[in-house]
């Protein structure tokens, strides 16, 4: 199995370089995800647990615990301490040999992004250690690729919460009793941007649980791919790629995907580019949640807030960086003369979009137009000149020629679905001076 293994690495890590810190392909292309962090958060205690603060032991060798991604088991290992920076201790896993530059590399990565992630979230809270440093694990991080040749993901680093639990140990898991992060050293590049992106995805999740243990995982997610683009590493091309290419997957339910990714990449350069790193620190210290609670700290209204997300994602409104793609929008006429209307039949999950640009034949205008049968916040409606987001009723005034109807619950529907269906129907009698009508059944 070590040979077919090492005969990978050259392609796993020319494919890596490109995906997401987390789960990635490791051979193959084609998509990644970030870690299963709803499973992990789920090994903590269940009951409020008060321990003792563990004592440090920062001697030249500790044992510690991993966890096998494959078997879901923990497993202990022993390290080496190998570097002491201003803000980490960085062991190795013994059963691996890592040259002293290649520790001295690792260790200058992290000084450069951790300043950087403390800055955009906020510093760390929580202390269990008594030490002011962050732990990193370098070792070879036990998953599918470690047990199976013929694997396709593995995982360049992860931030366990159960390590926030000094002296439990139980079935789901035993605690390391301090701050960490675990870095990947096969297959993933870990002296290169591979792995200084996988260190500060990790370390923006231990920040962020610090101040909300019980958050939506999206917006974990949004910080964990902010800070690594602030500190020079750039965007994932093919995450935000195909966030574009399925703009109608819910940005807050995520499954696992390149897409969700790139729907939590793109949120979180939009709020900081509108909100900066004031705004990103208070939505990550309020413990309201998911989108709403980030549209409170950042003083806006929910509707606002993601409508506005999602009109950015079709005009291209960036200014960090250039979308490669554009949203998928899909044109319709709607005559003012027999045949009089355009029926808009589907469904979206709730924090998804749908585009549809509604236009009328040879430069005719509609007097009105009317969104009526629509939830509260479902809509938005833009022309070229202003853009009302949550909108209903009726847009009076006349010269209306077309416009971009965006669908974009900015809410969640009850029951177990995500989906909101619609049936709209846009048209005029020919008969009458009438509004034109979009209405749900």
């Amino acid at each position: 199995m070590t040979s077919k293994r090492f005969a990978l690495v050259g392609l796993s890590l020319a494919v890596a370089l490109l995906l997401t810190a987390g789960f990635v392909r490791a051979a193959g292309g084609g998509g990644g995800s970030y870690p299963d962090f709803e499973r992990l958060r789920a090994r903590v205690p269940r009951e409020p647990a008060h321990f003792a603060q563990a004592a440090s032991s920062e001697g030249p060798t500790t044992t510690f615990y991993a966890l096998d991604f494959y078997t879901y088991r923990d497993y202990s290992l022993t390290a080496a301490l190998r570097l002491t920076t201003a803000h980490a201790y960085f062991y190795v896993d013994e059963a691996l040999s890592v040259p002293d530059e290649s520790m001295a590399q690792v260790g200058a990565a992290f000084e450069h992004l951790y300043p950087v992630a403390v800055g955009t979230l906020g510093p760390i809270t929580q202390d269990v250690d008594g030490q002011a440093r962050v732990t990193v694990l370098l070792l070879d991080i036990r998953d599918a690729y470690s047990h199976d040749p013929n694997a396709t993901t593995y995982v360049r680093g992860y931030f366990d919460p159960i390590n926030e639990y000094p002296g439990y140990c139980w079935s789901t898991g035993c605690s390391n009793g301090r701050e960490m992060i675990y870095l990947d050293a096969f297959p993933t590049a870990y002296t290169t941007t591979e792995g200084a992106r996988a260190m500060a995805h990790d370390l923006a999740y231990l920040i962020h649980w610090g101040y909300d243990r019980d958050e939506y995982i999206w917006w974990y997610e949004a910080g964990a791919q902010l800070v690594p683009f602030l500190a020079g590493y750039g965007v994932e091309t093919e995450t935000v790629e195909a966030a574009l290419r399925q703009p109608s997957v819910s940005l807050v339910h995520p499954n696992g995907t390149v897409t969700n990714t790139g729907l939590c990449t793109l949120m979180g350069l939009y709020l900081h580019e509108h909100f900066g790193d004031a705004g990103i620190r208070a939505a990550v210290a309020s413990q309201g949640k998911s989108v709403e609670g980030v549209a409170a700290a950042v003083q806006t209204e929910t509707v606002a807030l993601f409508q506005g997300w999602a009109l950015a994602n079709y005009a291209r409104a960036y200014t960090s960086i250039s979308l490669p793609l554009s949203v998928p929008v899909e044109a319709l006429t709607v005559p003012l003369a027999p045949p009089v209307s355009v029926q808009i039949t589907g469904s979206v999950p709730g924090f998804a979009a749908r585009y549809y640009r509604l236009s009328a034949p040879e430069e005719q205008r509609w007097g009105r137009l009317w969104l009526g049968g629509l939830q509260a916040d479902e809509a938005a409606w833009v022309t070229g000149e202003e853009a009302r987001f949550g909108f209903r009723g009726p847009l009076a005034g006349g010269n209306l020629h077309d416009g971009l109807l965006i669908v974009a619950p900015a809410w969640m529907p009850a029951g177990i679905s995500m989906d909101v269906p619609y049936t709209c129907t846009a048209g005029v009698p020919w008969t009458a001076n009438l509004p034109l009508v979009i209405r749900r059944r």
